[in-house]
């Protein structure tokens, strides 16, 4: 399984993904709804918690902002064991990815991977960007 569908299994409450039509239509398990309908930020902030892997954090201690350019921002923040995720932005971010929601929507739902987002110009990643190379390791598609 590819990272971006990890990640979008997670934030999706484990659902199974699969696009029809490409930027219009989002498959969920056999039921058809524009993407619109379907993932939210206040969707993917809510089911990090219930879908992080404090074993593969380790003794990680790190914010990950998520500023986007045409929706609020977010950062995850994974401390001690821990996942919490909030809206706004945070003073002292590890590493921060610049994108759309667009973009972002596209990645979590595995229609386009975060590499081919940054190759793209899609995506920019400030700070220590080796970090987004971990989030599909941090979060993992098991249900809640």
């Amino acid at each position: 399984m590819t990272a971006p569908r990890v990640f979008a299994r997670f934030a999706l409450g484990g659902r199974v993904l699969y696009h029809t039509e490409p930027n219009k239509i989002l498959n969920i398990n056999g039921v058809r709804r524009p993407m619109s309908d379907q993932i939210t930020i206040e969707q993917i902030i809510e089911k990090l918690p219930s879908r992080f892997n404090p074993d593969q954090a380790g003794d990680l201690a790190a914010t990950f902002q998520f500023r986007l350019s045409d929706a609020e921002p977010f950062y995850i923040r994974i401390e001690t064991g821990t996942c919490v995720g909030s809206r706004g932005l945070h003073q002292d971010p590890d590493i921060t990815l610049h994108l759309d929601e667009a973009t972002l929507i596209r990645v979590v739902t595995g229609q386009q991977d975060g590499m081919s987002a940054f190759l793209k110009g899609q995506l920019r990643a400030e700070g220590n960007v080796m970090l987004a190379t971990r989030l599909s390791k941090l979060f993992s598609a098991r249900s809640g």
